[in-house]
This record gives C-alpha cells, sequence and structure tokens, in this order.
C-alpha cells in the first residue's frame, strides 16, 4: 500500500533563496554528471553499470577495506586506515573506482 502526504511550506525571504541556492547546486551537479555520463558513452560505447549490492557505502575509498556494519545515522566514515569524510563522498569515490575497474577488466 502506498501513501502519500502532501505539505505546504511558507519559507521567509532568506529561506527562499536558501533552497533557490541548494536546488540550483544539485541541478547543476546532476546536469554536469549525466554529461560526463553521455561522454563517457560516447566514447567508449560502454554503459557501466555497478552492481545494485555493491557496498560502496561500507568500503574504504582509500584502502578498500569493508566494514562489516554501517549503520544510517553515521555520516561520516571512520576507517582503520584514518580515512575520515562523509559517507557519501566515500560512497560516490568507491562507486567511481569501481566503475574504472570494471571498465579495465
Amino acid at each position: 500500500m502506498n501513501i502519500a502526504y502532501r505539505f505546504r511550506i511558507y519559507p521567509t525571504e532568506e529561506q527562499k533563496i536558501l533552497l533557490g541556492k541548494t536546488f540550483g547546486c544539485c541541478r547543476f551537479l546532476y546536469n554536469q554528471m549525466l554529461d560526463d555520463k553521455i561522454r563517457e558513452y560516447e566514447k567508449t560505447k560502454k554503459m557501466i553499470k555497478v552492481d545494485r549490492f555493491f557496498p560502496s557505502s561500507k568500503k574504504c575509498c582509500k584502502c578498500g577495506r569493508i566494514k562489516k556494519e554501517l549503520r544510517l545515522f553515521e555520516r561520516v566514515y571512520h576507517c582503520e586506515c584514518g580515512n575520515k569524510m562523509d559517507r557519501d563522498h566515500n560512497a560516490a569515490i568507491s562507486i567511481r573506482e569501481e566503475a574504472r575497474r570494471m571498465l579495465t577488466a
């Protein structure tokens, strides 16, 4: 069963500016990544798809060590090798490196 909720927000002028900047950055980054993907496909004629169960959040992008458990509320990734970064940034780097590995394989 799907449930949908609708909310109406009434941001202040300052909040409207902040929301506009935030969504503008998201749109810019999405379009940039989409452009990169299109250019890579035109160059290689290969579409790279990383397995959806690839442990991107749990894998350290520096040493490759995979954590056994990483809870969703843990927003900063800490590794025994000393790597400390935002978990989403770490996951993005891990996915990029896995795609590069798949290209060279």
